[in-house]
């Protein structure tokens, strides 16, 4: 795996609440106009997949023996389409983690 930059917790979140208030914004399109429902759809996958690529491994370290496809494939695809749910827990997590 290529070197990433770590990221502070704090950009993690930045990032996490740009992603949200997008994806608010064109569930609120969905619900006006029924027509655009697949744009909601597609920015919930559009995040899930730039909050992957952008912070996922910049927070988290993957220890050097469960770095396996396999395991590397269930994280992504977990954060991808359940990323409203599963980066809050993952900040607490890491807050948690860091302060104690």
């Amino acid at each position: 795996m290529k070197n990433i930059e770590p990221m502070r917790l704090r950009d993690a979140l930045k990032y996490y609440g740009f992603c949200l208030g997008i994806f608010l914004v064109s569930l609120l399109l969905a619900v006006l106009l029924p027509s655009l429902s697949v744009i909601a759809v597609l920015t919930y996958l559009g995040c899930g997949g730039f909050m992957n690529r952008r912070v996922l491994f910049a927070i988290v370290e993957v220890n050097i023996i469960h770095n396996t496809l396999v395991n590397v494939l269930k994280i992504k695809m977990i954060h991808l389409f359940f990323w409203v749910i599963r980066y809050p827990i993952l900040f607490i997590q890491l807050l948690i983690a860091r302060e104690l």
